[in-house]
Parts: C-alpha cells; sequence; structure tokens
C-alpha cells in the first residue's frame, strides 16, 4: 500500500503582490462607482433651483457693481473736464493780459510800418479765446453711454482760391474724392512753391508767419506744434526784422538769424492755442483737411 503525499502549492512573493494589487483595483473601482451613483443620485430638483438661484443673484450684485463703477468714472471724467475748464479760462485770462501788456510796449517801440502790419496780422489771444470757449462750451451732458459731443473748431482766415490755377493736375486711382482734391492741392505746392510763397505773401487776411513754416504745412511735413506757440510766433516775427547783416569785401550781404530757443507747453491752454493757430494755416491752404483737424 503506497502512500500519496499531498503536495502543497508554494506561492511566492510575486504572486500574492499581483493578487493584492488586483483585489484593490477591484475594491477601488466598486468604490468610484458607487460615488457616481450617489453623487447622481444626491442633487434633486429643489438643490439645483437653490444653486442656480445663488448663481443669478451673484451675477446680478456683480453687474450692480460694474454699473456703479462705470457711473462713478463718467461722474469723475464729468467733473475733471469741469476743473479742466476753469483752469483753461484762468490761463487765457492771463495770457490776454499778458499779451495787452506786450502790445502796449511793442506799440510804443516799433518804428516802422513793418511792424504795425505784422502786429495787425498776428492773431490775438482774446479772438483765439473766444473761439475754443464757444468750441469747448458746446460740451454737451453725458448720456446713459456716456457719449460726448464736441462743437467742432471754426476756421479764421478765408481759404486760397485754386479754381484760377491751370497748373493743378488731375490725380487718379483715389476713391475718395476729398482725399484727391489735397492731393491735387500738395503737388501743386511741391511742383510751383515759388509760385505759391508769392501768393500767400498777397493774401490780405493770414497770419504772421515765416516762409519755413508756410513751406512745411504746404508741403505736409512734419511740425512741431511748439512753433505755433504765440511766444514762438512773436519771436520769429522779431527775428525777421532783427537779422544781423554782414556786408562781404567782395559785395552782397550775408544775414545772420538768431538761432530759436526750445519753448515748452505750460498747459493745456498753450497747447490749443498751438493746435488752434496751425490749424488757421492748414485751412488757408488745404479746404478739406477741417473734417479731419475736428476728429
Amino acid at each position: 500500500m503506497s502512500k500519496k503525499s499531498t503536495r502543497n502549492p508554494i506561492i511566492t512573493r510575486h504572486e500574492s503582490s499581483v493578487s493584492n494589487e488586483s483585489s484593490e483595483t477591484i475594491a477601488t473601482s466598486t468604490s468610484q462607482s458607487q460615488d457616481i451613483q450617489i453623487s447622481d443620485a444626491g442633487i434633486d430638483n429643489q438643490t439645483r433651483v437653490y444653486i442656480d438661484t445663488v448663481i443669478q443673484s451673484t451675477t446680478e450684485a456683480i453687474m450692480r457693481n460694474m454699473q456703479q463703477l462705470m457711473n462713478q468714472h463718467i461722474e469723475t471724467q464729468k467733473q475733471w473736464n469741469i476743473q479742466c475748464m476753469e483752469t483753461i479760462n484762468q490761463r487765457f485770462e492771463r495770457l490776454e493780459q499778458l499779451n495787452l501788456q506786450s502790445e502796449g510796449n511793442s506799440s510804443n517801440q516799433s518804428s516802422n510800418n513793418g511792424q504795425t502790419t505784422v502786429e495787425r496780422n498776428q492773431q490775438s489771444i482774446a479772438e483765439t479765446n473766444r473761439d475754443i470757449n464757444m468750441s469747448q462750451a458746446s460740451l454737451e451732458g453725458a448720456g446713459e453711454s456716456g457719449a460726448r459731443t464736441y462743437k467742432p473748431m471754426t476756421r479764421k482766415y478765408p481759404t486760397i482760391n485754386y479754381e484760377a490755377l491751370k497748373e493743378i493736375l488731375t490725380i487718379q486711382g483715389f476713391q475718395n474724392i476729398k482725399a484727391a482734391k489735397t492731393e491735387r492741392i500738395w503737388l501743386w505746392w511741391v511742383m510751383n512753391w515759388t509760385e505759391g510763397q508769392k501768393m500767400s505773401e498777397t493774401l490780405t487776411q493770414k497770419p504772421s508767419l515765416s516762409n519755413k513754416l508756410w513751406k512745411t504745412v504746404a508741403f505736409g511735413a512734419f511740425v512741431n506744434l511748439q512753433e505755433f506757440m504765440q511766444k514762438s510766433l512773436m519771436e520769429s516775427t522779431k527775428d525777421m526784422n532783427d537779422d544781423t547783416a554782414l556786408e562781404m569785401s567782395e559785395g552782397g550781404t550775408i544775414y545772420v538769424r538768431k538761432r530759436k530757443r526750445a519753448m515748452g507747453f505750460e498747459g493745456i491752454s498753450e497747447w490749443l492755442l498751438a493746435f488752434k493757430a496751425y490749424m488757421d494755416v492748414v485751412l488757408i491752404i488745404y479746404k478739406n483737411c477741417e473734417q479731419e483737424l475736428n476728429s
């Protein structure tokens, strides 16, 4: 009689760890499935209505706060505009007083008719003050959208009439009619500067400017707005009469012009005056630029 030996299976460490990991994976999957089922079944209609109500009320509160901030910004901008206009008016009054004093001194010191003509042609601070105040006084109250309307600045001097000139070329390829007219005038000035300079000198109503400024504006080149400040215009006109003349031994005369001093704007009022003076010169040459300068 033979004995049958019983074989005990030997479980290795690797097999044991694999078995444990499989059990843990199954348990985790079962737990996640139960959580999903519980979460799906846990949100009822009342909870959803409550969440929607909270979101809606929060959104409305945010919108109200945004509207309040916009209203505060509009009111702050309005107050700033009022203070700015008060400052401009004060500056204008000071400049007007200084201009009256300078006109009185210059009238006592002037010794020739040319200086009198320059003073007559110069734009006075009072007239510029009136024009800018009329434009800025048209500032209307802001509506719900905060939009404001400004009255455009009007021209001071008549525009040059180009109808009698036969040398103006015809421009093609422009869809904008005003742009084509402006380009025609610009080409005429570039090609006929000598004639244009004589025509500008014969204008009865014009500001007193140097030929350099006239040429710069006519050619559409870069213009430093500081050159149109009242101080700069007065000094430029004075320098035209105060050039140093040097006679050469071979004959002829050399004129030495004084170097201009750099100036800066003391406030927005001086900037507005300079821009208005620049605008008046541009509109004498280019009639179609009025809307562009007022935009």
